[in-house]
């Protein structure tokens, strides 16, 4: 194999070597793709294991490869123009070998591929058509199709394709011709429609090319100076019919596949695609007519449409003639019709029928309710169309109008007094008499019809009673439910239309127990019943619990809303059943029993208990989804924004009082967060409750550069929608009941940070220690929650990737609670130091921050989250990350880089679970739509192409759970690569 591989390789220098030389792929560039190559070709070429996404790989490479050389060489020569000087001759340059070669390879990959794997897949002929035709490769398409239609004779869509190619591209009539009757006579068991269809529209397509060859020739418009009498005397009739062959294939599709209406209904449609195709159109009508008109209805319809489509050309030239003027003017200096032209208009018997009498012979002839019902919608369509057509001409009406109505009239009393009129007929003759504002005998009709049939026979007739009747549709529903079955299916529909008819009335009779009954009736009645006309709203059973569930909500009704959704819930297997028939709309109603919780007036601690039980029961709904992981999420975080009691405070060897006289604090301060890696610093800062005192965050956030509002960031969007938060109106007091969780740095715009840092009351926490910062930057936390909302949570719980110690959190205004939980690596600290705690992996560690505190925090060490309680004042604070001691000489030169020596205010993904070393995270198939984070130092991931050709990302290292991931840095700013080359030339 090495050998082939190699022998392959060489055939390949002097078109690699040419490429070079030309300067449209580098040294490198070429050394990699023999390597590609090289990999390529022994993969293609194992003995026992051959896999087609090999094959298809290697093309799929090759095809880009040619799309770059396409690129560089226009490049180049562009170039080359621009270097000439002004009035210099280009020589033409032909295509040298470097440019033939990557097609050719491409092909030799494709024979190949087809000699392999052809046999048995089709898609790969249609695969390699596809490319031949992109590329303007004729002959070898002619090749590939002749290929496929001796492996694949019965593939319909090869016959067509091939014709096709034939026709369109190479032009021969002959050769499409004959490619389509092999295919018939090959496929003559399965009567195939498709090709019969395609060689009709194949001699219409022909026609239409030697008319536009004709006009041509003859130069336009010449070819029409010649008077009717010169054409009758030098035409002979037979000679006239250019679609004489198209009207042969039609006979013999139709002895073919003989008596289907539909089929040939499809030959008319395609001849209505093509001009001066009447005489054509008129012999398939006629066809329909003659041999299926007997017992078909569908056959007196089409019949029936294309008299009206004559009877549509013949007004519309009519009201043309009368705008040109009266009919003497036009009859001055008209010749009169040669005598063969008065002989084909008296020959045309079959045109002195018109719709209406077509209809009505074909009600007579075939007396069903099918035929009734077609007969009666058409007429009603043909009349409203001629109104429509005459209505600004009163005086010259269509006499048509009338006889229709007329018409009307008699078919629905013929069919009243028949046996098979039926709800369906009813209702169009209810609506007819609606038009003729005859609501009463409308309602009249409807409501013998409803009463005098069970309600399985009349349900659309009882729905239609209930929009028009006098009484109301409750009224009407009502009727129709006390008569229907309640074991039949048109019970529950009629139970779902009375719901709805009572919420967009307001009528709470009774309501509670209807909704009952759909509860309890839904579960046997699977699937689940979708109405078709919704007309009072409810098209389904979940449809109908929403829109309760909302009804109460907006009522203020929590004790009703809270059976609903608890039926729904947890007390039914609605939830379930909901769930499968729609995921979105259940995640609606959740997320309406929530707001159902939080707007009730019950005590926070009753609010938490039921909104705890919701989360639980709506994460089991969506188990195993992400959904269900968010319910998940919000379920603990509900059970840790409790009261102190439950959640274990920190340990008191950790919090501190502050005290200005203290000369030993600073020390203390060391100490403990030397060991514990987390301080709670009480009391620092004298901070009162106005906090623009000290800074306007308004006013700030206003007066920064564009780069550093761009760090805005809704951390938890409350109960307002992120795109109609704005900052400004966050930042001010304009809007008191506002909820939510953001942040923004302050770094690039150095003027606005030295001032907002001497404005604020501490520039560092406690100034008799030596604190170190990275960077010229300051966070900014605000959260808003007025009082009487729930606990407003912020980030899921995760650890920051940072190389720095800590950073310190000083409350200016409100209070923010934080919830830390030990990561394994700071118990693997604690226990390396000797620190004795009685900190685990599932211990969590509450801390309330009021006015005045500092926490700080290695979020590095300390999985944490937050939650800003219900309260008047916002809830603001500021941050710094910070060293402990001096960074070394490596980590104050990374720091005075500009890029990596700044903050940012991105999402970022992060681990859910503890990953090991070499997992495959996830690929480029299911990537979130995330910026990844970056790093010179602490990368644990990187981007890797795996055996199938795909991108993924590849852990480095260990990941913990809550851990950022992060990639390299890239040094790589080489512009000469092939995607930018590829956005160049999208751009072009």
């Amino acid at each position: 194999m090495a050998e082939e591989v190699q022998a392959a390789l060489d055939d390949m220098v002097p078109a690699l070597k040419d490429l070079q030389d030309r300067g449209v792929f580098t040294a490198d560039e070429i050394h990699q793709i023999v390597d590609r190559r090289r990999n390529s070709e022994y993969d293609i070429r194992r003995i026992n294991n051959r896999r087609k996404a090999d094959f298809l790989r290697y093309i799929k490479d090759e095809v880009n490869l040619e799309e770059l050389r396409k690129l560089r060489t226009k490049k180049i020569k562009e170039k080359e123009r621009e270097e000439r000087k002004e009035g210099e001759v280009g020589v033409a340059v032909e295509k040298s070998i470097g440019d033939r070669h990557i097609v050719h390879h491409i092909h030799n990959v494709w024979r190949k591929t087809l000699y392999k794997f052809g046999k048995s897949d089709v898609g790969l002929y249609l695969q390699y058509a596809d490319y031949c035709k992109e590329i303007q490769a004729h002959g070898a398409l002619s090749r590939i199709l002749a290929e496929a239609l001796q492996l694949f004779p019965h593939q319909e869509g090869l016959w067509i394709e091939a014709a096709s190619h034939e026709f369109f591209v190479l032009g021969s009539i002959q050769n499409a011709r004959v490619l389509m009757q092999q295919g018939i006579r090959a496929l003559a068991g399965s009567s195939p429609r498709d090709l019969w269809m395609q060689l009709f529209c194949l001699e219409l397509h022909f026609v239409e090319r030697m008319k536009a060859r004709k006009t041509i020739l003859q130069g336009g418009e010449a070819a029409n100076l010649k008077t009717e009498n010169e054409e009758d005397e030098k035409t002979d009739e037979s000679t006239m019919d250019p679609h004489k062959i198209a009207r042969l294939v039609y006979k013999n599709a139709v002895e073919s596949i003989p008596d289907n209406v539909k089929f040939r209904l499809d030959f008319w449609d395609q001849c209505r695609l093509f001009s001066e195709t009447e005489k054509l159109q008129r012999f398939i009508v006629d066809s329909i007519r003659n041999d299926l008109c007997k017992d078909n209805a569908e056959a007196w319809m089409a019949w029936a449409l294309y008299q009206w489509e004559q009877k549509r050309q013949e007004n519309a030239n009519t009201r043309n003639n009368q705008r040109d003027g009266s009919d003497e003017e036009e009859n001055e200096g008209v010749k009169e019709p040669s005598v063969k032209k008065q002989k084909m208009d008296a020959s045309k018997d079959d045109n002195s029928w018109s719709v209406l009498d077509i209809l009505r012979q074909a009600t007579e002839a075939l007396q069903t309710e099918e035929m009734y019902l077609k007969a009666v919608r058409m007429i009603t369509r043909y009349v409203a169309n001629l109104q429509e057509e005459w209505q600004n001409d009163e005086e010259n009406e269509d006499p048509d109008i009338s006889v229709g109505l007329e018409l009307l009239e008699s078919l629905f009393k013929e069919a009243g007094e028949s046996d098979f009129f039926s709800a369906e007929l009813v209702r169009e003759q209810a609506l007819f008499l609606q038009r003729l504002q005859r609501k009463d005998e409308s309602i009249e009709c409807l409501e013998k019809f409803a009463k005098s049939h069970p309600t399985k026979d009349s349900l659309k007739v009882w729905i239609h009673l209930a929009e028009i009747s006098e009484t109301g549709p409750v009224s009407v529903l009502t009727q129709a439910l006390a008569k229907a079955d309640m074991n039949h299916p048109s019970y529950y529909e009629v139970l779902l239309h009375l719901f709805g008819a009572k919420l967009q009335s307001n009528d709470d009779t009774e309501l509670m127990a209807l909704f009952q009954k759909i509860a309890l009736l839904t579960p046997g009645f699977l699937p689940i019943t979708e109405i078709e006309e919704p007309i009072f709203g409810v098209p389904h059973a979940l449809d109908a619990c929403m829109q309760f569930l909302q009804y109460l909500n907006d009522k203020a009704d929590t004790a009703h809303a809270r059976k609903v959704y608890r039926t729904v819930i947890y007390e039914s297997s609605l939830g379930k059943i909901f769930t499968d028939f729609s995921d979105d709309s259940m995640i609606t109603l959740v997320e309406q029993a929530v707001m159902t919780e939080q707007s009730s007036s019950d005590k926070r601690a009753v609010k938490r208990k039921n909104l705890v039980r919701l989360y639980e029961e709506a994460s089991k709904l969506f188990d195993g989804s992400e959904v269900g992981r968010k319910y998940q999420e919000r379920t603990r975080e509900e059970k840790l924004a409790g009261p102190s009691s439950e959640a274990p405070c920190l340990n008191p060897k950790i919090e501190m009082e502050y005290k200005s006289n203290g000369s030993s604090l600073g020390s203390l301060f060391k100490e403990t967060f030397r060991k514990y890696q987390v301080v709670h610093l009480k009391g620092r800062a004298n901070v009162g409750p106005d906090i623009s005192k000290w800074v306007n965050l308004r006013d700030l956030f206003q007066g920064m550069n564009k780069e550093d509002q761009a760090s805005w960031c809704i951390e938890t969007p409350g109960s307002q929608n992120e795109k109609t938060v704005q900052p400004c109106d966050f930042l001010g007091s304009s809007m008191p009941q506002m909820r939510g969780y953001c942040s923004f740095l302050v770094q690039k715009d150095k003027e606005a940070y030295e001032k907002t840092l001497g404005g604020l009351p501490l520039q560092t926490p406690l100034p008799e220690i030596q604190w170190y910062y990275p960077s010229a930057a300051l966070w900014v936390f605000v959260g808003r929650n007025p009082p009487e909302s729930l606990n407003l949570r912020g980030r899921p719980e995760h650890t920051d990737s940072i190389s720095n110690d800590g950073t310190w959190h000083l409350q200016l205004s409100g209070t923010k609670t934080w919830f830390l939980r030990p990561s394994p690596q700071l118990i693997a600290y604690l226990n390396q130091n000797g620190v004795s705690c009685h900190f685990n992996e599932s211990t969590r560690i509450r801390i309330d921050c009021k006015e005045g505190d500092i926490l700080c925090v290695n979020t590095r060490l300390w999985f944490h989250s937050t939650v800003i309680p219900a309260q008047k004042a916002k809830s603001v604070s500021y941050a710094r990350d910070f060293y402990c001691e001096k960074p070394s000489a490596t980590n104050e030169t990374e720091d005075a880089k500009g890029s990596k020596g700044e903050m940012t205010n991105l999402d970022g993904l992060y681990a859910t679970n503890d990953i090991g070393e070499g997992s495959v995270i996830f690929t480029e198939n299911d990537m979130p739509n995330c910026e990844l984070h970056r790093s010179s130092t602490n990368a644990n991931c990187e981007v890797v192409e795996l055996d199938d050709g795909t991108s993924a990302l590849v852990s480095l290292r260990p990941i913990n759970a809550g851990e950022f991931f992060c990639v390299a840095d890239s040094d790589d700013e080489d512009g000469a690569n092939y995607e930018e080359d590829m956005e160049e030339e999208e751009d072009e």
